[in-house]
């Protein structure tokens, strides 16, 4: 008598298959997020800019907007968003933002960095904080707003009877701050 035996072999249903191939090579279906602006929304991006460096923040905001509008994957243009939107104490918006810069560019520091930043608004959050300054560093070892962010946020957590960190960690992270940019 002849007994059939059943596969071993677990199988892969063809839709997530095309999924993970979709994926992978990146298709329409995971667009991912682009450092160019487009031609026709520079103009407002600089003017933007110019809003937050001016600490105009609401008009940034409106600005930024405005740029994503003509380009949706536009990750400066989000990056500077959130910033904006983390400046107005509007966490939830700005959360959003960074964790769309992660979706589009996971391999950028500028989502994780923005985390770190709204994780810092956060009551008790600056555990949490030192972790997504570290993630941008691990994207990229020159990115020096995370690593003086990161710098800052031990020294805070240093202080008091039980300090999280000794004085020779914190100058170390400040002299790395000077390593990669002796203005900053």
């Amino acid at each position: 008598m002849y007994t059939r035996t059943p596969n071993p072999e677990p199988r892969i249903p063809s839709l997530l298959l095309c999924l993970i191939l979709c994926g992978l090579t990146g298709c329409f279906l995971f667009p991912k997020g682009s450092l160019d602006i487009p031609p026709a929304a520079k103009p407002q991006y600089d003017q933007g800019l110019a809003f937050y460096r001016q600490g105009r923040f609401a008009e940034a905001e409106a600005t930024f907007q405005q740029v994503l509008s003509a380009d949706r994957r536009a990750v400066l243009a989000r990056y500077w968003l959130g910033l904006s939107l983390t400046q107005q104490k509007k966490t939830a918006r700005a959360r959003d933002q960074f964790y769309q810069i992660i979706t589009l560019s996971p391999k950028l520091p500028h989502g994780y960095y923005g985390l770190g930043l709204v994780a810092l608004q956060g009551k008790h959050r600056r555990f949490d904080a030192l972790d997504w300054f570290r993630e941008a560093l691990k994207r990229d070892p020159t990115f020096v707003d995370a690593q003086w962010q990161l710098a800052l946020t031990r020294l805070a957590l240093a202080q008091g009877l039980f300090g999280a960190f000794t004085v020779g960690d914190i100058r170390r992270e400040f002299e790395r701050v000077i390593k990669l940019d002796p203005n900053h």
